[in-house]
């Protein structure tokens, strides 16, 4: 940590986000809170790990078209070799564990590459705040999307529920059930370890702030919600007498988010009052 110090570089803020360049909500969050660290500080120098191959010019650019935010300066990009070391393709077994353990070593590289004066998270890699502060010296901070584990998770393996978590052959099983009830019980112990290590601790939202004060057992979590640009949404006519019966579900198309469960919520709302919702449908947006 001693060493670390003398390599530290002060009024330099790093996000650690080594799939920046992917074009999600994640992201939005990302640039919209660089742009605006930077309209604030402009004495803060910025910079992005990513283990992206386009380079620092091709992001920005892409994040200008994808979502019209332009940079008031540049940003410092910090390549990263190891990033495969947290993509969960790597991990067929024990995913969480081995993406919670690789960040880790991930985090490790991007320090020795570049040590900043604070370290952000914003990527959800809870196991790199210990190595950021811990071994470098570097305030912590985080803004957390998603826990990587939820008391819901845990408590639908003790249920013995097949879900998008929990294998329909393990929730058949009384004892792969319980292995894989201590395996969660040991990772959220892990996480919350790992958690209380950031200083500074921001959620997405008040069901996300929930989890991670009971998780990380911290008290000082703010919630700061995404920015959406709505704009463009408030130039639209509004026609009450033209509406139609519509449900609109915008979400990716990814396991936890119970796209199959929506479809069965509507089939029953068309079983029950099928007068009523006749003309009715659903609509399910995502990528």
């Amino acid at each position: 940590r001693a060493c670390a110090a003398c390599y530290r570089e002060e009024y330099v803020l790093a996000f650690f986000h080594p799939y920046c360049n992917d074009g999600g909500g994640g992201e939005r969050v990302l640039w919209c809170a660089i742009a605006a660290l930077q309209r604030e500080h402009p004495r803060l120098s910025i910079a992005v790990y990513t283990g992206d191959a386009p380079s620092g010019e091709a992001i920005i650019a892409r994040v200008r078209e994808r979502f019209g935010i332009a940079l008031p300066r540049p940003v410092r990009f910090v390549k990263l070799r190891s990033r495969w070391l947290i993509d969960a393709s790597s991990y067929p077994r024990f995913t969480m564990l081995g993406q919670f353990l690789g960040g880790a070593f991930v985090a490790v590289e991007a320090l020795c590459r570049l040590t900043p004066s604070v370290f952000v998270d914003t990527m959800g890699c809870a196991c790199a705040y210990p190595v950021a502060r811990g071994l470098f010296g570097c305030h912590v901070a985080c803004y957390v999307h998603y826990p990587t584990i939820s008391t819901e998770m845990i408590k639908a393996v003790g249920a013995r529920r097949a879900e998008h978590n929990n294998d329909a052959t393990i929730a058949a099983s009384r004892w792969r059930t319980a292995v894989k009830l201590c395996y969660y019980c040991a990772f959220a112990a892990l996480y919350a370890l790992a958690g209380r290590f950031a200083t500074v601790v921001l959620a997405n939202s008040t069901w996300t702030a929930g989890h991670i004060r009971q998780l990380w057992d911290a008290r000082g979590v703010r919630v700061l919600f995404p920015p959406c640009d709505t704009t463009a949404l408030a130039e639209l006519p509004l026609c009450p007498l033209e509406r139609e019966q519509l449900v609109i579900s915008i979400a990716q198309f990814r396991p936890e988010k119970a796209h199959a469960q929506q479809l069965r919520a509507f089939a029953r709302l068309r079983e029950r009052w099928p007068a009523e919702h006749a003309d009715a449908r659903l609509v399910i947006i995502g990528s």
